[in-house]
């Protein structure tokens, strides 16, 4: 179970703010702490020089680690957790997803609302992204493919966002499956503003909203390539439904492209600037095309059948693994 916003104390609170600051400490410098044996209380006491040996940085970073660290108020972010109804799940958790902690950058914490405990990271998990400026054929498209995939027992993840994220959230809710909203801000900031409804219609429909952000957070430019990581980490393949070569979409397609999951790129128009994006993916060889759902659904069947020699100890199986079905 994600913990309650009782269980995190103040210096875990403390790492996890700074984690999600540009000027603090990085979730891949957190990391290598950990590996160390050492963790926020050892934070919260240390000193630059031992701070910046462990780290392995120069000492002024260490100390401007250091100041991001002490300059948070861990009472005020307790606060606003409480009341949007957030809870956080750590690294190193039960309930942290294994898919996204193998990562070498994962999120020192995840700030959580919504019935996170029945988030079943086991099942296959799809991401539909594109365009914020979806045509509505595009959207068509999201909804109905969400749909579709849900009845074939996947689950829905997005990044919140106008568009094609918001189509494919809503697709998942029409059928009544979890969908989970990535967001780049914090949760105590509705972003977009028009999405308070959709994001409570997540919540309410036993999905969840997420972020590695601290509850007060902006969405400023340079939080949604972060976000976008942890969304290409979470789903087992990423579906692009319109999109330009550079957006963020295709940002998160690459980074799934990167991380060994399935990226699946629906072709458009060759005069739509937004299809160039999916248009040249396909050309590279680096997605492939996907003429509807049951391309998706083929592709993450071939994804599965490559990860069942490691996953069994070089066991193979004589049929073709089908999604755990639905409860």
């Amino acid at each position: 179970m994600a913990r309650d916003v009782d269980e995190l104390d103040d210096e875990l609170l403390r790492v996890a703010c700074a984690c999600g600051s540009a000027t603090g400490i990085g979730p891949v410098t957190w990391g290598r702490l950990l590996a160390r044996g050492l963790d926020a209380g050892w934070l919260a006491r240390a000193e630059a020089g031992a701070l910046a040996e462990a780290a392995e940085v120069p000492m002024a970073r260490a100390h401007r680690m250091l100041e991001a660290v002490r300059m948070v108020d861990p009472v005020a972010e307790r606060v606003a957790m409480r009341e949007h109804g957030v809870r956080g799940v750590v690294l190193g958790d039960a309930d942290y997803p294994t898919r996204l902690a193998a990562t070498h950058d994962p999120p020192a914490m995840l700030w959580v609302r919504g019935d996170w405990g029945s988030m079943d990271w086991e099942d296959w998990w799809v991401a539909i992204v594109g365009s914020r400026e979806a045509t509505s054929g595009g959207q068509a498209i999201a909804f109905e493919w969400a749909r579709a995939l849900g009845d074939a027992s996947c689950n829905i993840i997005s990044g919140g966002a106008r568009g094609i994220d918001a189509a494919a959230h809503r697709g998942a809710l029409a059928i009544r499956i979890p969908t989970v909203a990535i967001l780049g801000c914090g949760l105590g900031v509705c972003y977009p503003a028009e999405h308070g409804e959709l994001f409570q219609s997540i919540v309410a429909s036993g999905g969840s909203i997420l972020s590695e952000l601290p509850m007060t957070a902006p969405p400023l430019g340079h939080h949604f390539p972060r976000r976008n990581r942890i969304l290409a980490a979470l789903a087992d393949a990423t579906v692009v439904v319109e999109a330009r070569i550079r957006s963020g979409a295709m940002v998160t397609a690459r980074m799934a492209c990167d991380l060994g999951r399935e990226v699946c790129c629906v072709p458009g128009r060759p005069a739509d600037v937004n299809a160039e994006g999916c248009l040249v993916a396909i050309r590279e060889g680096w997605a492939s095309l996907a003429r509807g759902p049951d391309d998706v659904l083929e592709a993450l069947r071939a994804h599965v059948w490559r990860s069942i020699p490691a996953k069994w100890g070089g066991e193979r199986v004589d049929s073709t693994p089908s999604p755990p079905p639905r409860a």
